[in-house]
């Protein structure tokens, strides 16, 4: 867990609300990602987790192994920048869910 990140006061889930409202930069962000993905592949040895990291993974010219993978990681970016993305988990007819409820 990130040196000030904490788990709210008496509950044993960590929120992405809990790390506050911190700036990263895209090269951050990336690592970030790749890192996550990294971690998931040691645990899993999942093959396609694997194949991915591969693609993703920078090469000597700042670039991605595969090169449409930086592309495509742009653009997602995009799409957040311009709030175009949701990650919260949601059943099929739209309502949120809270997992921790239950």
């Amino acid at each position: 867990m990130e040196e000030n990140a904490q788990r709210p006061s008496g509950s044993p889930y960590m929120t992405i609300h809990d790390i506050g409202d911190q700036t990263i930069t895209t090269e951050q962000a990336y690592n970030a990602m790749y890192a996550y993905f990294s971690r998931l592949y040691e645990r899993t040895k999942n093959d396609q987790v694997g194949s991915m990291l591969s693609d993703l993974s920078l090469v000597r010219t700042g670039g991605t192994a595969d090169p449409a993978a930086i592309y495509d990681w742009l653009e997602c970016v995009n799409e957040v920048r311009e709030g175009k993305v949701d990650s919260r988990l949601r059943a099929k007819d739209g309502t949120l869910i809270n997992l921790h409820e239950f």
